[in-house]
Protein backbone atom coordinates (compact mmCIF):
# COMPACT_ATOMS: atom_id res chain seq x y z
CA UNK A 1 0.00 0.00 0.00
CA UNK A 2 1.32 3.40 -0.97
CA UNK A 3 1.82 6.07 1.67
CA UNK A 4 -0.32 8.44 -0.41
CA UNK A 5 -3.31 6.08 -0.13
CA UNK A 6 -2.87 5.42 3.60
CA UNK A 7 -5.55 7.24 5.56
CA UNK A 8 -4.50 9.12 8.66
CA UNK A 9 -6.28 8.86 12.00
CA UNK A 10 -7.75 12.34 11.39
CA UNK A 11 -9.09 11.34 7.97
CA UNK A 12 -10.83 8.26 9.39
CA UNK A 13 -12.28 10.34 12.22
CA UNK A 14 -13.54 12.86 9.66
CA UNK A 15 -15.21 10.09 7.61
CA UNK A 16 -16.86 8.78 10.79
CA UNK A 17 -18.04 12.29 11.64
CA UNK A 18 -19.46 12.78 8.14
CA UNK A 19 -21.23 9.40 8.44
CA UNK A 20 -22.51 10.48 11.86
CA UNK A 21 -21.08 7.43 13.61
CA UNK A 22 -18.97 7.11 16.73
CA UNK A 23 -16.00 4.75 16.50
CA UNK A 24 -13.62 3.44 19.12
CA UNK A 25 -9.83 3.65 18.87
CA UNK A 26 -9.78 -0.05 17.95
CA UNK A 27 -12.34 0.51 15.17
CA UNK A 28 -10.44 3.58 14.00
CA UNK A 29 -7.29 1.47 13.49
CA UNK A 30 -9.26 -1.26 11.69
CA UNK A 31 -11.10 1.21 9.43
CA UNK A 32 -7.88 3.07 8.68
CA UNK A 33 -6.36 -0.17 7.42
CA UNK A 34 -9.51 -1.37 5.59
CA UNK A 35 -10.30 1.94 3.90
CA UNK A 36 -6.67 2.47 2.92
CA UNK A 37 -6.57 -0.99 1.31
CA UNK A 38 -9.83 -0.33 -0.58
CA UNK A 39 -8.54 3.01 -1.89
CA UNK A 40 -5.18 1.49 -2.85
CA UNK A 41 -6.90 -1.42 -4.65
CA UNK A 42 -9.09 0.92 -6.70
CA UNK A 43 -6.26 3.31 -7.53
CA UNK A 44 -4.11 0.40 -8.71
CA UNK A 45 -6.85 -0.53 -11.20
CA UNK A 46 -7.28 3.07 -12.36
CA UNK A 47 -3.53 3.41 -12.93
CA UNK A 48 -3.68 0.51 -15.42
CA UNK A 49 -6.13 2.34 -17.69
CA UNK A 50 -4.55 3.85 -20.82
CA UNK A 51 -5.64 7.48 -20.91
CA UNK A 52 -3.32 8.60 -23.72
CA UNK A 53 -5.26 10.78 -26.13
CA UNK A 54 -8.16 11.28 -23.73
CA UNK A 55 -9.00 14.94 -23.38
CA UNK A 56 -9.37 16.05 -19.74
CA UNK A 57 -12.98 16.77 -18.88
CA UNK A 58 -14.45 19.29 -16.48
CA UNK A 59 -18.10 18.84 -17.50
CA UNK A 60 -19.45 15.64 -18.98
CA UNK A 61 -22.51 17.30 -20.55
CA UNK A 62 -20.52 19.69 -22.72
CA UNK A 63 -22.82 22.52 -21.66
CA UNK A 64 -21.64 25.78 -20.21
CA UNK A 65 -23.06 27.12 -17.00
CA UNK A 66 -26.65 28.02 -17.68
CA UNK A 67 -27.90 31.10 -15.90
CA UNK A 68 -31.06 33.11 -16.04
CA UNK A 69 -31.79 36.71 -15.29
CA UNK A 70 -33.07 37.38 -11.80
CA UNK A 71 -36.64 38.54 -12.04
CA UNK A 72 -38.56 39.86 -9.10
CA UNK A 73 -41.88 38.24 -8.35
CA UNK A 74 -44.50 39.20 -5.85
CA UNK A 75 -43.98 37.58 -2.46
CA UNK A 76 -46.31 36.80 0.39
CA UNK A 77 -47.88 39.55 2.37
CA UNK A 78 -47.11 39.64 6.08
CA UNK A 79 -50.58 38.28 6.80
CA UNK A 80 -50.21 35.41 4.31
CA UNK A 81 -46.78 34.47 5.69
CA UNK A 82 -47.99 34.34 9.29
CA UNK A 83 -51.39 32.79 8.55
CA UNK A 84 -50.40 29.18 9.38
CA UNK A 85 -47.83 29.96 12.06
CA UNK A 86 -48.60 28.16 15.31
CA UNK A 87 -47.51 31.20 17.30
CA UNK A 88 -46.75 34.85 16.52
CA UNK A 89 -45.69 37.95 18.44
CA UNK A 90 -45.70 41.53 17.06
CA UNK A 91 -46.24 40.17 13.53
CA UNK A 92 -43.20 37.86 13.78
CA UNK A 93 -42.89 34.09 14.02
CA UNK A 94 -42.64 33.05 17.66
CA UNK A 95 -40.39 30.05 18.26
CA UNK A 96 -39.26 28.21 21.39
CA UNK A 97 -36.20 29.55 23.22
CA UNK A 98 -32.98 27.71 22.51
CA UNK A 99 -30.72 29.70 24.83
CA UNK A 100 -31.37 30.78 28.40
CA UNK A 101 -34.53 30.62 30.46
CA UNK A 102 -36.45 33.52 28.93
Amino acid sequence: MSEKTKLSKEQVENVAKLANIVITQKEQKKYSKDLSEAISYNISHLEKIDTNGVVPTAHVTGENTITRQDETQPGLTEEEALKNAPSTHNNLFKVPHIFGDE
